[in-house]
């Protein structure tokens, strides 16, 4: 079986606002679950899971401090 998605993010991490990612399943009859995390000198500083169905666009949001 081939899955496929697409996953746009921006290079840019500013802190106190939100980081998005889009999030496109393509070929996946079932719904898929997507992590996502942010780390810094790896250490994780914050993430998000999702469950993302087939053919629609699913909008992550990682919450990031002002630290």
């Amino acid at each position: 079986m081939c899955r496929r998605y697409l996953i746009l993010s921006s290079r840019v991490v500013r802190p106190g606002h939100p980081y998005r990612l889009s999030v496109n399943v393509l070929d996946n009859r079932q719904p898929v679950v997507v992590r996502a995390a942010l780390f810094r000198d790896s250490v994780r500083l914050s993430g998000v899971q999702r469950e993302c169905a087939e053919n629609s666009m699913n909008l992550l949001e990682i919450p990031v401090s002002v630290n």
